[in-house]
Parts: C-alpha cells; sequence; structure tokens
C-alpha cells in the first residue's frame, strides 16, 4: 500500500492506494520535487524526515483506507504490518516510517 500526494494539483490531497498490499508501505508524491510544498501537504497526517522518509500517523492511515479500513480483515492484516515494521524499528511514537517515491521531476 502507498499514500499519494499529488502536488500538481492546486489543493494536494492524500490518498491511501494499493490498500490490499501489506508487504510494501511508502509515500508516492507526483509532480516537483518541492518539499515545503510537500511537507504543507502532508499537513497533520505525518512530517517529512528528509526526502527520503517520511512519518505518517498510523490512525491517519487507517482514516485513509475508508470504509474498507473498518473492517475487521483489514485491521487484522494492518496491524501484522505494523508488527514486522516496529520488529524493523519503524514505528515511533505512533507513526510509521515510509519511503518517499518522488515521480515527476524537480523544482
Amino acid at each position: 500500500m502507498y499514500v499519494e500526494i499529488d502536488l500538481a494539483q492546486d489543493e494536494p490531497a492524500l490518498r491511501l492506494l494499493e490498500r490490499d498490499d501489506f508487504q510494501r508501505f511508502k509515500l508516492v508524491l507526483r509532480g516537483a520535487e518541492d518539499l515545503p510544498r510537500a511537507s504543507v501537504a502532508l499537513g497533520a497526517a505525518g512530517r517529512l524526515v528528509d526526502r527520503e522518509r517520511a512519518l505518517l500517523r498510523i490512525d491517519a492511515v487507517r482514516e485513509l483506507a475508508g470504509p474498507e479500513g473498518a473492517t475487521d480483515a483489514w485491521r487484522e492484516r494492518f496491524d501484522g504490518m505494523l508488527a514486522y515494521a516496529e520488529q524493523k524499528g519503524w514505528i515511533d511514537q505512533g507513526h510509521i516510517e515510509a519511503h518517499c517515491e518522488w515521480e515527476g521531476g524537480t523544482a
């Protein structure tokens, strides 16, 4: 699964895509590489650590999953992904670390 932000939009919004893929987690930023704009777009959902890593609030990811995220099956698989991430040191105070992928050029 991955969180996407389309920075080319006037008002970039976060979307959770490939919600059933619990084997990988990343933040995909589409548009020109603009860290300040990406930070604003993330808002309260998380923060950029640097251009390659972000910390996203776990509860924000759950919210982005929408109705699917309210099912027992989805929550169980997501919790399993979080347990694995915690073993790897990718969980920090209610946040999960995500690798950033920039698509669409540089500023």
